[in-house]
């Protein structure tokens, strides 16, 4: 089933409900949003949209979590999912890094990306060691950046 989403950043939208993604504890300051689809970024973007499907206003843009590394996060995507009730297996894990401009200068939410099991297509915000990663992490892009897919 296909859903439309009519807002001011990407007009009308057409969404497979069937690629939705549910995070059941919503997103930190955000409680009540629990559904998104993910909008890929275009050819060649690194940058992705997590948008609402209950706010079409709402949308905050992603990153891959592999783009900050290998070894990013700490502990691993097999480790944070089982954590966040997220199923004790998953055939493939991802994370998203929620980004963000400040006074002309991109940060990443490092210590709390969004962990994601494909396989079921949930996901929780998890919030890591506070003494190692930032809320406000400065990065610069790079035009050999992976791009942020679920497929």
């Amino acid at each position: 089933m296909t859903m439309q989403l009519t807002d001011t950043r990407f007009g009308t939208i057409e969404v497979d409900e069937s690629r939705a993604l549910t995070l059941p504890s919503g997103i930190i300051g955000f409680s009540a949003e629990t559904r998104f689809a993910l909008l890929e970024p275009p050819a060649g973007g690194i940058v992705a949209w997590l948008q609402s499907l209950r706010t079409a206003s709402l949308a905050f843009p992603v990153i891959a979590a592999t783009f900050f590394g290998d070894d990013y996060p700490r502990p691993a995507l097999r480790v944070l999912g089982p954590r966040a009730q997220l199923g004790a297996t998953a055939d493939e894990w991802t994370a998203l890094v929620v980004v963000a401009s400040r006074r002309g200068s991109r940060i990443a939410n490092l210590l709390a990306p969004i962990v994601i099991n494909l396989a079921t297509r949930t996901g929780a915000q998890v919030v890591l060691d506070a003494n190692v990663y930032s809320a406000a992490a400065p990065f610069q892009l790079e035009p050999r950046d992976r791009a942020v897919t679920t497929h």
